[in-house]
C-alpha cells in the first residue's frame, strides 16, 4: 500500500513523465537527423553502455538482498507510457538481472533480520 501511494504521488507530480537526467543529457549531444543503420546502432550501443554504467553505480551501493527486497515490493506497473504487459515483464526481468549482476553479494547495512531492526 505505501508504494502504491508513492507511485500515485509521483505520477500526479509529473516526476515519472520527465526523462531521467542521464537520458536527457545523452540525447542532447546527438544531433537530430537520419543515421545509417551502422551509425544508429553505434549510438544506441553507446547509450546502452552509459545507462548500464549509471545503473551499476547505483546497484553496487547495496546488496542483492536489499535490492530484491525493495524492488519486489514496487507495483508491477509501467514506468512510462508503454503499459504493454510484455514490456513491463521485460523491464522487470532486466532489472532483476542487473541486480544480480551488480548488487553486492555481502549483506549491506540497508537490510537486516526483522528481530535485529
Amino acid at each position: 500500500m505505501p508504494f502504491n501511494l508513492l507511485h500515485r504521488q509521483l505520477f500526479k507530480s509529473g516526476v515519472l513523465e520527465r526523462p531521467h537526467p542521464a537520458r536527457a543529457s545523452y540525447w542532447t549531444v546527438v544531433p537530430p537527423g537520419r543515421y545509417s543503420p551502422d551509425r544508429g546502432r553505434e549510438l544506441l550501443l553507446q547509450y546502452r553502455s552509459m545507462v548500464e554504467r549509471q545503473l551499476a553505480n547505483e546497484l553496487t551501493q547495496h546488496s542483492v538482498a536489499y535490492w530484491l527486497h525493495s524492488y519486489r515490493r514496487l507495483s508491477p506497473g509501467p514506468a512510462g507510457e508503454n503499459d504493454d504487459p510484455a514490456t513491463i515483464s521485460i523491464v522487470r526481468a532486466v532489472m532483476d538481472a542487473a541486480i544480480q549482476k551488480y548488487g553486492t553479494s555481502q549483506l549491506c547495512d540497508g537490510i537486516a533480520w526483522s528481530n535485529q531492526v
